[in-house]
């Protein structure tokens, strides 16, 4: 086989891996995407009972 054969066939190999990779890449983050849903329900909003003081609940 020529010198020319063999750098071909390096580049060929080259692309083929690295089309397996973004191939691959492309099918996880396909695979992994979320589901969508219905608009996600509102947090309800917590009102304290007392105020804190700020040094209460500092340990030293």
């Amino acid at each position: 086989m020529t010198p020319a054969t063999y750098i071909l066939l390096l580049v060929l190999g080259w692309l083929a891996l690295a089309l397996a990779i973004l191939w691959a890449m492309l099918r996880l983050a396909r695979r992994a995407r979320p589901v969508a849903t219905s608009a996600p329900e509102p947090l309800p909003t917590a009102m304290p009972t007392s105020p804190v003081s700020p040094g209460k609940h500092l340990a030293c």
